[in-house]
């Protein structure tokens, strides 16, 4: 599997058991999300949290499936709609955190689609590649947070 395009991720260690502020990776309208940006960003930050090559990657896909679910699965003007794409290490886990204003996102029940062309494959994919999944719904915004944990 490739690495970034930047070359060789680093190797820093951040402090696993402090909170960290949530850093924003990209904020702007569904129709001008760079995908492949944010998979290499996410991928970089894994490594730096001290992820194997694998399960950076493992990480990195799962949040592109839930940026490409908001930007393309969300409401009649999703290219008006904003998504904000945030990461933090905190408590020991690695978490991401995609919101979209106007998106009325539903969690299909844990378990495989039964057919690969079939809705659900996407949070199928990314169930497989995190520990845990929350979905907070509130007034006009969906914010979906994926966390898994930081490996010893």
């Amino acid at each position: 599997m490739e690495g970034p395009a930047n070359g060789t991720p680093t190797h820093s260690h951040p402090s696993v058991g402090s909170d960290n502020e949530w850093t924003t990776i990209f904020e702007d309208v569904a129709g001008q999300v760079p995908f492949q940006a944010i998979r290499a960003e996410i991928y970089r930050r894994a490594r730096e949290a001290g992820f194997p090559e694998q399960a950076a990657w493992d990480l990195a896909m799962a949040v592109h499936e839930a940026v490409v679910n908001a930007a393309t699965h969300g409401s009649p003007s999703r290219h008006e709609d904003l998504v904000r794409v945030q990461h933090r290490v905190r408590r020991g886990f690695f978490e991401c955190r995609v919101t979209i204003r106007n998106l009325a996102w539903e969690l299909p029940p844990p378990g495989r689609p039964s057919s690969l062309s079939r809705p659900g494959l996407g949070f199928f994919l990314i169930r497989t590649f995190v520990d845990e999944v929350v979905l907070d719904k509130d007034s006009g915004r969906s914010e979906l947070t994926l966390r898994r944990k930081i490996p010893r």
